[in-house]
């Protein structure tokens, strides 16, 4: 399978982890095939274990932004910044993009 439509090419997810300063820390890989969705929960639990961090801000791409993964982020007590379409976002939050001022 192939997102970008390169068949035969290997393909992986990668799961970053990165300090306060945008220095990289840790990784997590899994299978190309693997939907982004179901990537955060197993990353999230190796982070936890591997360097017993606790503060957490994530930032993340539309594909992880789903109501399970909201929903465990908000449980850990962590805070994020998700990508999301700004066509299916609410009145309120449009006027706040559009607004110039």
């Amino acid at each position: 399978f192939s997102k970008e439509g390169k068949p035969g090419k290997v393909q992986v997810v990668l799961g970053l982890l990165i300090d306060c300063h945008g220095r990289p820390i840790g990784y997590e890989l899994f299978a190309g095939n693997t939907f982004d969705g179901k990537t955060l929960e197993a990353a999230l639990d190796s982070m936890e274990d591997r360097f017993g961090i606790r503060k957490v801000i994530l930032v993340a791409d539309k594909g992880i932004n789903s109501k399970l993964n909201l929903k465990s982020i908000s449980d850990r007590g962590y805070s994020y910044i998700f990508a999301s379409r700004i066509k299916s976002a609410s009145r309120k939050i449009k006027d706040l993009i559009f607004t110039q001022d």
